[in-house]
């Protein structure tokens, strides 16, 4: 028997057995704490066993479990987890997703903005298998400049891949700007969120908590910087391919995060 047992969550509705008898002999189920179950299995399937598939439906949500044997280990892979797809419904700020101090914390100004062009950028977190759908990049510019632009947007976790990007969004009118994109999934995963603009004087809402001390904690025991400035810079309110070098912020560079609302 496998020393390592594997976990998974169950339906609370599902009925687990206590026991099941095999020779003659009653062997005990460990029962859900918490409505989760541990199964244990040996890794290998014989003549009398057979890949498990579970299905119990809670609502509208049908989730499906499978187990799977690779090279003598037992991997159980739980069904689907609903995702925020619908149009209108659903919202995250920013990197603000499982980024609290960032999304709670609100104020108004430019230092979203330090400088003109440069790309600053924040490291986020999606676990837990959740799946977000983004079409609609929309800020509030409290107080614009006429002919600039900003733009946001979401690269992978080696700021290699630009993975969403709203594209420039005019400062020029004092109003909430959306900027439509191809809708995509982003799954479960780290990335950093990025963030420029064309000046430095213009006025969103903002976050007010990315201070250098938070930035101090964030980056501590970072294996790349999470708060930072890119290498790579912006053109006419477009974001780079990629994002370069990343150099951890400093009081001189140190910056809020835009408060922009990303829609499915």
């Amino acid at each position: 028997m496998s020393t390592n047992p594997t976990s998974f969550r169950l339906p609370t509705a599902l009925q687990i057995p206590t026991h099941i008898d095999h020779n003659g002999q009653k062997i005990p189920i460990p029962q859900p704490i918490r409505d989760n179950v541990r199964l244990l299995f040996n890794g290998l399937l014989d003549a009398h066993q057979a890949i498990i598939s579970l299905n119990q439906k809670v609502g509208s949500i049908a989730p499906s479990t499978n187990v799977t044997n690779v090279t003598n280990q037992t991997i159980v892979q739980g069904g689907s987890v609903p995702g925020f797809n619908t149009s209108g419904q659903g919202y995250f700020f920013s990197a603000g997703l499982f980024l609290p101090i960032a999304a709670i914390s609100r104020g108004i100004g430019s230092s979203w903005s330090p400088s003109a062009n440069k790309v600053n950028v924040v490291q986020f977190t999606i676990p837990f298998g959740v799946t977000f759908q983004i079409s609609k990049f929309s800020i509030n510019v409290i107080a614009g400049d006429i002919g600039q632009f900003a733009a946001f947007g979401i690269y992978s976790s080696d700021g290699n891949t630009k993975l969403f990007d709203s594209g420039p969004m005019s400062l020029s009118i004092n109003t909430v700007v959306t900027s439509s994109v191809t809708a995509a999934s982003l799954t479960s995963g780290t990335y950093y969120w990025a963030q420029t603009g064309t000046t430095n004087t213009a006025t969103l809402n903002t976050t007010s908590s990315l201070s250098t001390n938070d930035a101090n904690l964030m980056n501590a025991n970072a294996a790349a910087p999470r708060i930072a400035v890119a290498a790579n810079v912006s053109a006419a309110g477009n974001l780079p391919a990629t994002l370069g070098a990343l150099t951890a912020v400093s009081p001189a560079t140190s910056f809020d995060m835009a408060l922009v609302m990303l829609e499915p």
